[in-house]
């Protein structure tokens, strides 16, 4: 699963935050990985080369099994391989990856209308993506440490 990263053409505070927030996890992605991915205005997203699909599969398949369980377990709870990556590589903490995959939620929690219906499904929602994300990374540090003892 690619994450879809759309930026939208008008710019709009929403829009600034995304970037000012998903640019650098990006840029350090593409550079740890080698790869290329960029940000899209587009609803079908970026172009993902094969080159880059071919990498991220090479890099996933050096894990076993078990690992790449727990990896499909922590991409379905928050929709990103990046921000999965991201934390078992520990370049972000877990509460900062379940941040970035519900920024726009979070934006419209927090944006002015935090009495409003979206700040209860905020709430409901950390209570939810953090402790199952956070118990799919945490055995995959334990996995890795292991195996480079």
């Amino acid at each position: 699963m690619f994450p879809l990263v759309l930026i939208p053409k008008e710019e709009t505070e929403l829009c600034k935050l995304e970037a000012q927030e998903w640019q650098p996890i990006l840029a350090w992605f593409c550079e740890r990985y080698n790869v290329q991915i960029e940000s899209s205005r587009e609803i079908t997203g970026p172009q993902i080369s094969q080159e880059t699909k071919s990498i991220l599969r090479k890099h996933l398949q050096s894990y076993s099994l078990w690992a790449v369980h727990g990896f499909s377990f922590a991409v379905e709870t928050i929709k990103s391989l990046i921000l999965t990556l991201c934390c078992v590589d520990r370049h972000i903490s877990v509460e900062k990856a379940v941040f970035l995959s519900r920024l726009e939620e979070e934006f419209q929690a927090t944006g002015g209308v935090s009495n409003g219906p979206m700040s209860s499904v905020s709430k409901i929602y950390k209570q939810d993506f953090l402790p199952q994300f956070s118990s799919s990374i945490s055995p995959l540090h334990q996995h890795l440490s292991n195996q480079n003892n």
